[in-house]
């Protein structure tokens, strides 16, 4: 008899700390981040590239573009580098060192940037059958930047992490090409989101989606050209 009640004290001890351990989690530990409620798109012709600095001129561009290669060729005795993969375009230039099979370790501005939103280089048709005619990779078209206007007007925002490294570029389609858009996780700041741009089209956020979030001012817009021509290849 004895054994049975200190079993049932110890399984009734056990039961209060679990209950008051699950108490204790804090409720937002548990609830999905809340997301953009997109309410209505409308195509539009570009979205507004206004950034919180000027790129001036071609010139500044190509240094860019140099500064990037340059950064990859390191050192030919190093047996690490020589080992990295890296990503190539369809003329053979390096592009920056791989980081999976999505993103670009690279320089922008003579600091580390990493340029995400690779996707494999694939033809749909409209029952979705899919052809995958380089077996590589192009910029995608899903990546999207934010306005606090609700017709993709002035600053544009990310809401995309950094990734550890200083700067991070997103491409973002529109009828004239591709361009990479690079901004600053340590720029920061609380703004309330009222619009999104993608791949043409500009779709307002909803009364219940624009609440005031982190996002990154984007600080420079370039031409992706200026790192590499798709396709690109894992090398």
């Amino acid at each position: 008899m004895k054994f049975v009640t200190k079993s049932s004290v110890l399984g009734l001890s056990l039961l209060t700390l679990a209950l008051a351990s699950h108490a204790q989690l804090p409720p937002e530990a548990s609830a999905p981040p809340a997301k953009p409620d997109v309410s209505r798109s409308e195509r539009v012709a570009s979205p507004n590239r206004t950034s919180s600095r000027t790129w001036a001129d071609s010139g500044k561009a190509d240094k860019h573009r140099h500064q990037s290669e340059k950064s990859d060729k390191g050192d030919k005795g190093d047996k690490a580098d020589k080992a990295a993969i890296k990503w190539v375009d369809s003329t053979g230039r390096t592009m920056g060192r791989a980081i999976g099979s999505s993103a670009i370790l690279t320089t922008f501005d003579n600091q580390l940037a990493t340029i995400t939103g690779l996707y494999p280089d694939q033809t749909c048709d409209a029952n979705r059958v899919c052809t995958y005619p380089s077996n590589g990779a192009r910029w995608t078209e899903f990546e999207s930047v934010y306005y606090t206007t609700a017709d993709c007007t002035g600053l544009p925002y990310s809401l995309s992490g950094a990734m550890g490294t200083p700067y991070l570029g997103i491409p973002v389609v529109d009828s004239g090409g591709a361009y990479l858009y690079f901004f600053k996780a340590v720029d920061t700041t609380r703004v309330t989101l009222r619009s999104s741009y993608s791949n043409n089209v500009c779709a307002q956020i909803g009364i219940r989606g624009a609440f005031p979030t982190d996002a990154a001012p984007v600080s420079d817009v370039v031409p992706a050209s200026t790192y590499g021509t798709p396709p690109f290849f894992l090398k």
